[in-house]
């Protein structure tokens, strides 16, 4: 005999699920954005838009996507832009202590498998779909790191909510060991088709160009007399 069994329990149970995911759904906030990023002959391109949403209001329109790892590798984060960030933190602070320790110049599969490690420890919770693009001894590397942790390495990759129209416009252009310029002009159309199909992607394009024999970022890309160009900030040139 069970005096204290109430029927009441099981009803509880029954809408607590359903209650915690009404609750969360209603501070859940939407985000958006476009990265990519693409080999060519003499390195890798990552490319971003600078738009910042939280919902339906645009938060910045000068969000940098694009994190300076160390001066051979570069990372563009889609997801929740504090968790991008300290995967970004997290990597370049843990890679100058290896470099440190080993004195040489870290691998990007080094840095592909710290950041992998990290995100699968959390099995998702981190908002942070990365892409990593890098340049070491073994050549140009490239690799999308989804949130719970898997790699995947390809000649051309893009992300978040605008990702669709970019890849449109990367399975058209993209060609293996095309030039440099012709790579800059492929990364900025399919950014832009991230911007002009998706409500969550906007404002300008940033961009870096990872080459064997250095690195140079350009920010706000604008096209000018058929060609691509941007200004570039003081210090990212290597």
């Amino acid at each position: 005999r069970f005096d204290n069994f109430g029927h009441e329990s099981c009803w509880r149970n029954a809408h607590v699920p359903q209650d915690f995911l009404a609750e969360c759904s209603k501070s859940f906030k939407k985000t958006g954005t476009t990265i990519m990023g693409l080999t060519f002959k003499g390195g890798v391109i990552l490319a971003a838009d600078t738009r910042s949403t939280g919902g339906p209001v645009v938060m910045n329109k000068n969000k940098k996507k694009l994190v300076c790892i160390n001066e051979q590798m570069y990372m563009a984060g889609a997801g929740t832009a504090a968790d991008t960030a300290a995967v970004g933190r997290m990597a370049a602070s843990s890679l100058r202590l290896h470099a440190y320790k080993t004195g040489r110049k870290p691998l990007v599969q080094s840095a592909v498998k710290l950041i992998s490690d990290h995100l699968f420890r959390y099995m998702g919770y981190v908002s942070a779909y990365v892409i990593i693009a890098g340049v070491d001894y073994k050549g140009a590397h490239l690799c999308s790191i989804d949130a719970h942790g898997s790699i995947t390495a390809q000649p051309f990759v893009t992300d978040g909510s605008g990702r669709l129209a970019a890849q449109s416009m990367l399975e058209k252009h993209w060609k293996p060991d095309m030039e440099e310029n012709d790579a800059v002009e492929c990364a900025c159309k399919a950014v832009e088709a991230g911007v002009f199909n998706d409500l969550g992607s906007g404002s300008g394009v940033d961009l870096v160009i990872l080459r064997l024999d250095g690195t140079s970022e350009l920010k706000h890309c604008i096209r000018e007399s058929g060609s691509y160009s941007g200004s570039a900030p003081t210090g990212v040139y290597y």
